[in-house]
């Protein structure tokens, strides 16, 4: 690759610059001076070698494809800059000829490397994944809110902390909490009732956000906690207020973003009032505290249940300052990407009505219209239902049906896929180490596009830039567990290998949940359909307006349903 014309004279006269200054000094008789003045001029070489000579001459990432553009001083950056979180990574790795590996450079000309083949993804998610780290700015910063949690733990610890945390998130043990997800799944469907589900042609909307929020949070703190925080009865009330300031994405978050590209992690650790920074401080402090009393009630009433935190209790192996790090990282990371995911569902499957009716039909043909058993009008209707299979009416509801419901898995596989809440993964090259060929220098940042990986189209073939539950059916309608993907590291949504996500079951399981209860219940329609969301987010990535519906009960089958 040739280095920009204008870059090059403008470095070429700082060498000779320094050069020339070099030759000057040495005839000057002052050595104390002398001695100061040389130490400059190197320091000057160095950098001008390190911004304008090291990237294009002597690195051996330089050989690589990188995208166009890219002019000194912000380089790439001034593209990523532009556009929503992690779309110029899609947009790369589906755009640029390459064999796995591409080169982009940020402020100053520093290298980055995108991978954009599963070996790659292998390589470093997998076989040599602790030669790779978490970057340490951003770590850091996250660690001082969250604590050491699995999430922000590394090497010999997070091996132990998750050998610890494993059982909890078997899928043996995410069957028991299937109760708890259903059943405030169902207490969100009556509380969207109560607050203003509407008739055809009313005006009034809610906002899909604020009651994926509520619903998850109070599934993560029951499921994950044995606490309910009641925010879907009462969004008011202190806690969930409290969780609402430690998520929110703040100019703190801006600062941490910058992160990636400007070493600012020392800026943090000065006492600069920072309003967004003290806040977010504050909120985990209250959250901690609510971790903290209900890891003593627990210890003292020596009362265990189902839910993630007894498991983790009742393993011995974690402090109870190690627990309250957990909980954190649950409450933070859990309910986050959960709520994010639930929010674009609602968006594609109200772009794509005929996907919402024909998965509708499919939950009315098992769930009871209360979500809990049959009543005798209910079984009276579907006897006139030729196509329809017809339950065992003698008993409840059982939750776990809905793991064999083939088009309601296709529909949640397809958003996970399609909208990964968060759509970028960095890692940090601890050693000098090879990927697919190519040595990349220790400290190289090495990013991983998730929602490239999950839309390539070498991957899941033409369509894959399609909302398209089917790729999930195989021709007899049944389940397709690869999606049609050519490599099981075409998803990326859950990340692979020892530090992929350990709650996937949990959230898969959590949104399958409400999902059904939601879609057994109404037809959810946008208030904006023909506009296109503006993204927004530093971490994940969300409609910015919040996604206006209006949530329109359905008819039942046999009584001309509208579904």
């Amino acid at each position: 690759m040739s280095i920009p014309r204008p870059t090059y004279v403008f470095a070429l006269k700082f060498v000779l610059f320094a050069v020339s200054a070099g030759l000057v000094l040495i005839s000057l008789e002052d050595t104390y001076t002398n001695a100061i003045l040389i130490s400059l001029a190197a320091l000057v070489c160095g950098h001008i070698y390190q911004i304008f000579v090291y990237p294009f001459y002597f690195s051996p990432l330089r050989h690589l494809p990188e995208p166009q553009g890219g002019k000194f001083p912000w380089a790439h950056a001034a593209i990523l800059g532009k556009v929503a979180n992690g779309e110029a990574y899609k947009h790369w790795v589906n755009s640029i000829p390459n064999d796995g590996l591409i080169r982009f450079r940020v402020l100053l000309n520093q290298e980055r490397i995108l991978l954009s083949s599963p070996a790659a993804v292998r390589e470093v998610l997998v076989t040599k994944c602790y030669d790779f780290d978490k970057d340490f700015q951003s770590n850091s910063l996250v660690r001082e809110i969250l604590g050491n949690g699995l999430l922000l733990a590394s090497g010999e610890e997070h091996k132990r902390q998750k050998k610890i945390m494993q059982p909890a998130f078997q899928y043996r043990h995410i069957k028991d909490l299937y109760p708890v997800f259903w059943s405030k799944a169902l207490e969100s469907v009556d509380c969207i009732y109560s607050e203003g589900c509407k008739l055809p042609g009313s005006k009034t909307p809610q906002f899909a956000s604020d009651w994926t929020a509520r619903v998850s949070l109070d599934i993560i703190g029951l499921a994950g906690m044995g606490h309910d925080f009641n925010s879907i009865q009462d969004p008011g009330n202190e806690l969930f207020k409290t969780h609402k300031i430690l998520v929110k994405e703040r100019p703190f978050f801006r600062w941490m973003a910058l992160g990636f590209y400007v070493p600012i992690y020392w800026f943090f650790k000065l006492p600069i009032p920072l309003a967004s920074k003290k806040q977010t401080r504050d909120a985990a402090k209250v959250l901690r505290d609510v971790a903290r009393d209900l890891i003593d009630e627990k210890n003292k009433d020596g009362q265990f249940g189902s839910d993630i935190l007894s498991v983790a209790m009742k393993s011995g192996g974690f402090t109870n300052d190690e627990l309250v790090n957990q909980m954190m990282t649950f409450l933070a990371a859990g309910h986050e990407t959960t709520a994010v995911a639930l929010t674009w569902l609602v968006y594609h499957l109200g772009k794509n009505l005929d996907i919402q009716r024909k998965l509708c039909r499919e939950l009315q043909t098992v769930i009871p219209r209360n979500g809990k058993s049959f009543t005798k009008v209910e079984r009276l209707s579907r006897l006139v239902e030729r196509n329809v299979a017809l339950p065992d009416y003698n008993k409840e509801f059982d939750p776990l049906e809905l793991d064999r419901l083939p088009y309601l898995n296709a529909v949640v596989n397809e958003i996970l896929r399609f909208e990964p809440a968060v759509p970028k993964i960095i890692r940090v090259a601890q050693n000098d180490v090879e990927i697919c060929g190519t040595m990349i220098p220790k400290g190289t940042t090495v990013m991983m596009s998730v929602n490239g990986m999950n839309t390539n189209k070498d991957l899941w073939g033409d369509d894959s830039m399609e909302f398209k539950p089917e790729r999930w059916l195989n021709e007899h309608g049944e389940a397709s567990n690869s999606g049609g993907a050519v490599s099981n590291y075409a998803n990326m949504t859950f990340i692979h290998g020892p530090r992929g996500c350990i709650g996937k079951d949990f959230a898969r399981s959590e949104i399958l949940c409400v999902v059904a209860a939601w879609y057994r219940r109404y037809t959810i329609a946008l208030v904006n359909a023909d506009d296109e969301p503006k993204r927004t987010g530093y971490l994940s990535t969300r409609p910015a307006d919040g996604l206006e519906v209006n949530f329109f009960p359905v008819t039942e089958p046999g009584t001309n349903s509208n579904c």
